[in-house]
C-alpha cells in the first residue's frame, strides 16, 4: 500500500510538469530513443492522448516572459532547455509510456496542445494522406488476396517510321531518292505469366502490317523516275515486362521474333522504253525490342495510352523476280546488272502510339 501511494505522488510530481498532445496518424510508435530503428515500448492509435515532457512546449511566441529576459543566465537556461533539447531538437518529443518509462515519439505524428496562441499557428493534421494508414480501401479487388491467372492485355496501335533502306539494282545510277515515311497497323495479345505473382511479365502473340514509299531519279541513261512500294506483313511471339510502374503510369520493355512476309512493287519509267511494273516477294525473320510508356487509365477505366518505340534488326536479303518482264531493257543489261532487288542488314526503327486494354 505504501509503494503504490509512493508511486502515485512519483508519477503526481512528473506530471506536473508535463503536456498533452493528441496522436494525428493511424498507428505511431514510442521509441526508447530519437531514433527511428530503436526499440518500440509501445503503440499508441491515432486520437489517442500521449503525455508529452514541458520542456518541449517552450513559451509561446506571442507571450514573451520579460523577467526571465532580463536575467541572462535564466535566458540562457531557457534557449538551452527549447532549442537544445526541445522542440527544435530532432524530429522527436520526449513522453513516456504506460510503465512510466522515458520514450520518444515522432513530432509531426502528433498535434500539441499548446492553450495559447500557438493554437491558431499550426494545422490540427499537416497530412494530405496518412504515411502510417496501412489499411486497403474498399471495395477490395476481385483477386484478392489471391493471383488471378487469366489476366489478359491486347492493344492496338500504328505504327510508323522511316522506310526500309533497300533499292533495286537499276541499270542507271540514281541521282536523288524520296522516302516517304512507313505507316501501318499493330496488334497484339498477351496472357500474364503462370508463376509471375507481381502481375508484371506477359507473353502472347503480336502482328503488324505496315508500307513505306520510295521514289527515285536518275542523273543520266534511259530510266527517268522509279517508284518504289513495300509492304510487310509479320507475326510472331512477344514477351513483355513492367519495369517501374506507379499509380498513373508505368515503363515496359520487351521483345519477341517476327516472320515477315515482304512485298515489293517497283515502278520504271523511261520515255525511250517505256513504263512497267514488277513485284518481288519473299520471307525473313527479324528479332525485335521494344520500350513503352503507358499512361494508365487514360479516361476509361484498365485502358492505358502507351507511346513506344521498337527496333528490329534484320540481314540483308535478296528478293528476285523470275517472271519475264514486258520490257527487258528496264531491268537488267545482261552485262554489269540483273533484274534483283536488296535490303542491307540494318536496325529497322518504328515508333508507336496507340491504346492497351487490361481484362
Amino acid at each position: 500500500m505504501i509503494f503504490k501511494i509512493f508511486l502515485f505522488f512519483i508519477l503526481t510530481i512528473n506530471l506536473a510538469y508535463a503536456g498533452k498532445a493528441v496522436v494525428i496518424v493511424l498507428e505511431t510508435p514510442l521509441l526508447m530513443d530519437r531514433n527511428p530503428k530503436s526499440k518500440v515500448l509501445q503503440l499508441v492509435r491515432k486520437n489517442q492522448e500521449v503525455w508529452i515532457h514541458d520542456r518541449e512546449f517552450g513559451l509561446s511566441p506571442l507571450k514573451p516572459d520579460y523577467e526571465t529576459l532580463n536575467d541572462f543566465n535564466q535566458f540562457s537556461e531557457l534557449k538551452k532547455i527549447k532549442y537544445d533539447r526541445g522542440e527544435v531538437r530532432a524530429g522527436y518529443l520526449e513522453t513516456m509510456d504506460r510503465n512510466g518509462n522515458t520514450a520518444y515519439i515522432k513530432k509531426s505524428h502528433v498535434k500539441l496542445v499548446y492553450k495559447d496562441e500557438r493554437e491558431a499557428l499550426t494545422n490540427v493534421n499537416p497530412f494530405i494522406e496518412d504515411p502510417t494508414d496501412y489499411r486497403l480501401q474498399e471495395p477490395l479487388p476481385d483477386d484478392y488476396p489471391l493471383t488471378d491467372h487469366r489476366k489478359i492485355r491486347a492493344f492496338a496501335q500504328m505504327v510508323f517510321g522511316p522506310a526500309f533502306r533497300s533499292q533495286h539494282n537499276y541499270i542507271d545510277p540514281v541521282k536523288n531518292s524520296d522516302r516517304k515515311f512507313r505507316k501501318g497497323l499493330a496488334i497484339g495479345y498477351t496472357r500474364k505469366a503462370g508463376w509471375d505473382q507481381n502481375d508484371r511479365f506477359y507473353f502472347g502473340g503480336y502482328g503488324h502490317f505496315t508500307v513505306g514509299e520510295t521514289s527515285h531519279t536518275f542523273s543520266s541513261g534511259d530510266l527517268e523516275t522509279a517508284r518504289e512500294i513495300s509492304y510487310q506483313i509479320s507475326l510472331g511471339p512477344t514477351l513483355s515486362l513492367d519495369v517501374f510502374r506507379e499509380e498513373k503510369w508505368k515503363l515496359s520493355v520487351g521483345g519477341g521474333i517476327n516472320l515477315n512476309w515482304n512485298r515489293h512493287f517497283i515502278k520504271l519509267t523511261s520515255a525511250a522504253i517505256g513504263e512497267e511494273e514488277r513485284i518481288y516477294e519473299g520471307f525473313n525473320i527479324t528479332p525485335r525490342i521494344y520500350s513503352k510508356f503507358h499512361w494508365r487509365d487514360f479516361f476509361i477505366p484498365d485502358v492505358d495510352l502507351v507511346f513506344g518505340v521498337d527496333m528490329q534488326f534484320s540481314l540483308a536479303q535478296e528478293y528476285l523476280n523470275k517472271s519475264t518482264p514486258n520490257f527487258p531493257e528496264l531491268w537488267t543489261d545482261d552485262v554489269t546488272t540483273n533484274d534483283s532487288f536488296r535490303t542491307p542488314t540494318a536496325g529497322i526503327m518504328t515508333f508507336l502510339v496507340g491504346f492497351q486494354s487490361n481484362y
